[in-house]
């Protein structure tokens, strides 16, 4: 939702967004990504998201 307000120059709504799932859900939020290639450390993310 925050990635289509932000797009559609409705940025004040997209911080709204960001901070109130921020607010609920910060400590039970793990970011995973894909795009990241640190060598000895691919993969890391995902298992801990696995494991969660």
């Amino acid at each position: 939702m925050a990635s289509i307000l932000y797009c559609s120059g409705h940025f004040q709504a997209a911080i709204r967004v960001l901070e109130d799932v921020e607010r609920r859900y910060h400590s039970k939020v793990k970011i995973v990504c894909g795009c990241r290639s640190i060598k000895g450390d691919k993969g890391r993310d995902l298992k801990v998201f696995a494991d969660m």
